[in-house]
């Protein structure tokens, strides 16, 4: 599947594969200039696959580019409920969960902060 989406803080362009159980995505995020924070346009090009498993108990999701992105866990009677052992901030922003300021620290720290383990992980704030 081939998609494009256009908002007001960036451009995608989505190519997507589902074979079984497995997702390879391939996509290129063109992030527009923002005043408010002082984002340049910039381009981000990322490829991944997703693998979802599940055991009696949980629902195991697992998103990976050249390490992990993030990895969590679900019950499986509550689906909503995640558990993340990696990649909870990389999972908020590549889902856009974050608000404007939480996006823009990301943006700043990504490198350190697709890396935190845990689940009962603080807010994003940036300070101007």
């Amino acid at each position: 599947m081939v998609n494009y989406s256009d908002c007001p803080w960036e451009t995608q362009y989505n190519l997507k594969r589902v074979y079984g159980d497995t997702t390879y995505f391939m996509g290129i995020f063109k992030l527009k200039p923002n005043l408010q924070y002082k984002i340049d346009s910039c381009i981000l090009e990322l490829a991944y696959f997703k693998k979802n498993y599940s055991d009696k108990e949980y629902c195991y999701h697992l998103e990976m580019a050249k390490d992990t992105i993030y990895f969590y866990k679900s019950p499986i009677n509550h689906e909503d409920s995640l558990i993340f052992i990696v990649g909870k901030y990389y999972y908020q922003w590549s889902n856009g969960l974050l608000d404007g300021e939480g996006m823009h620290y990301f943006l700043e720290n990504m490198d350190s902060l697709k890396r935190v383990r845990g689940n009962d992980l603080p807010d994003l704030h940036y300070d101007k």
